[in-house]
This record gives structure tokens, sequence and C-alpha cells, in this order.
């Protein structure tokens, strides 16, 4: 749902916008300790999720985009961490599953002092 995103269009500032198409919250997680960015950010906007809902629990889900947030958050201390919240799948109803995720994703960005989109 980024891919028409043209970074350069967001801010003044430098953005770098990467993007991990088709991949599991959890393997975001895991490539995204190996991805090169030139400066730190000072905001990073997490949208993930829609992959594993299709196969996970919504405590899994949850599981795995915690794990990505605290990733990015240890690797990028300074920066202001913001969650997406899950969109509604067309392709399949997982309606219930996505509104739960989403709930348990509010209480993470309270208790974290995230954004939650």
């Amino acid at each position: 749902m980024i891919k028409d995103i043209n970074p350069h269009k967001l801010s003044k500032s430098s953005v770098c916008k990467l993007t991990y198409p088709g991949k599991r919250a959890e393997e975001i997680a895991n490539e995204f300790q190996s991805a090169h960015v030139h400066s730190p950010p000072t905001e990073v906007i997490i949208h993930a999720g829609t992959n594993n809902i299709i196969t996970d629990s919504s405590k899994e889900c949850f599981d795995n985009i915690q794990l990505l947030s605290f990733r990015i958050k240890s690797t990028f201390m300074e920066a202001r961490i913001a969650i997406s919240s899950l969109i509604t799948r067309e392709d399949i109803d997982v309606t219930l599953k996505t509104q739960e995720t989403n709930e348990l994703l509010k209480d993470l960005c309270s208790k974290e002092g995230y954004i939650l989109y």
C-alpha cells in the first residue's frame, strides 16, 4: 500500500522508504537488521501485518509487529515510531482478526509512546 509513495514529495528533509513486498512482519524484522540507511531517521512509520493476518491469530500478528517495532526502536533509538493500523483486505474476510490486532496495536502505542495511524 506504500508502493506508489514518492519519498521526495513527503518532506523537504531527507526521506527513505524501505519496502518489503509480500513479507510477513517477522521477515521484515529479520531483514531490517541488514538494511542500509544513510543517516538515522527521526521518524519511522511501520506498515506491516496484512500478510500475517491471513494465517496468524490476532495475538501472533500483533507479537510479530511488536517485535518489528522493538527492533526498529533498538536500531534507531532517537526515532519517533508510528504504526499504521492494519488495513482491511478485500481478498479474504479477516475483519474480526484485523480489528482485534488493531486494538492490541493501540494498547502497544499507548504503552510505548508510539503514534498509531
